[in-house]
């Protein structure tokens, strides 16, 4: 290799290595790192001036307790307002055992009934939920038992109105009653399906 030769390749390498070298100053300028005048944004501590509140950071915002979302209890649901329990005394034992016709297929509704594709109704207002003698219950039912879940006016006026939104994962697949008339009616039948009726709500 003639000296011509080297000079060219050694050039090359040097002005590459110049153009490597000028790129990288170049990128430094433009994306210069700038610091905030004010890092974060101000969280107001009740009881200290505006002034001398805390810095949110990252890890303070991430540990903030959020607002917590209301839920009903299990026995007295949001359905605790609902008109149907001040319908109850006045409607009559036989419109109920009428509604309830649209139930026999799948309960029983005598005392010492025998368990059919649901448990017997007989003695099931303000009973727990999922503890029917010898019945096969869902755990979904059994959860919402153990978690509190008792069969109350309100609890039961909410589950016949939409059993899965009641109890989601139930295995009962009954749509509900719509009407108010109607559950006020089966509800007057269910509490006097007992040695001692229940008190009217």
């Amino acid at each position: 290799m003639d000296s011509f030769e080297f000079n060219k390749i050694a050039g090359a390498v040097l002005f590459a290595v110049l153009v490597v070298f000028g790129l990288g100053l170049l990128s430094d300028f433009i994306f210069e790192g700038r610091e905030a005048e004010a890092p974060g944004y101000i969280i107001e501590v009740a009881g200290a001036p505006a002034d001398e509140a805390p810095m949110a950071t990252p890890e303070v915002a991430a540990e903030a307790p959020g607002p917590e979302p209301a839920m009903a209890a299990p026995g007295t649901s949001a359905t605790a307002a609902s008109p149907v329990l001040a319908m109850i005394g006045d409607m009559a034992v036989d419109d109920g055992k009428k509604v309830a016709k649209k139930c026999i297929a799948c309960h029983s509704f005598d005392e010492g009934g025998k368990n059919k594709v649901g448990p017997p109704l007989w003695g099931i207002l303000n009973r727990m939920a999922g503890t029917g003698e010898g019945f096969r219950y869902s755990d979904a039912m059994k959860s919402f038992g153990e978690n509190g879940g008792v069969w109350d006016y309100a609890a039961l006026d909410g589950f016949l109105v939409d059993p899965k939104g009641k109890v989601p994962k139930t295995k009962m697949s009954f749509a509900g009653l719509k009407k108010e008339k109607d559950r006020a009616a089966i509800l007057a039948y269910l509490r006097i399906l007992a040695g001692k009726p229940a008190p009217l709500p």
